[in-house]
């Protein structure tokens, strides 16, 4: 049921190694490590060359419905609806973010949510 069997399948009699459908690749260390290949996120696995941007939102939408990080998504969506609605709160923000702003997460991309994240992480 996992969106990552979708573009792997497990490398037989081993534990965790999944083979990548696009570029052929082997994964070690499980079918999680492997959608940070599909995804691009990470710097412990090299990024998947042939992924589109098709596969990554189904990837990133899977990894989002998971509780801790849709948890983690919710406090972040609040955090900049109470900046986005209170003047001066994005003066403050603009003030401290080198007059930066914090991408707004659109409802219809998941990878939004991502990038929403990482632009929060990196203002803080």
């Amino acid at each position: 049921n996992d969106i990552g069997w979708h573009f792997g399948t497990p490398v037989p009699n081993t534990k965790g190694n999944v083979v990548c459908k696009l570029c052929g690749k082997v994964v070690k260390r499980g079918i999680t490590r492997f959608k940070e290949h599909i995804a691009h996120k990470t710097n412990n696995v090299a990024p998947c060359p042939n992924v589109t941007a098709h596969c990554l939102d189904l990837c990133l939408e899977d990894i989002g419905k998971k509780p801790s990080v849709a948890k983690l998504l919710d406090k972040a969506k609040k955090v900049t609806c109470f900046i986005y609605n209170h003047i001066w709160t994005v003066d403050l923000m603009k003030k401290y973010t080198q007059g930066n702003q914090i991408l707004r997460p659109a409802l219809t991309r998941f990878a939004t949510h991502f990038i929403h994240l990482e632009e929060i992480t990196r203002q803080k």
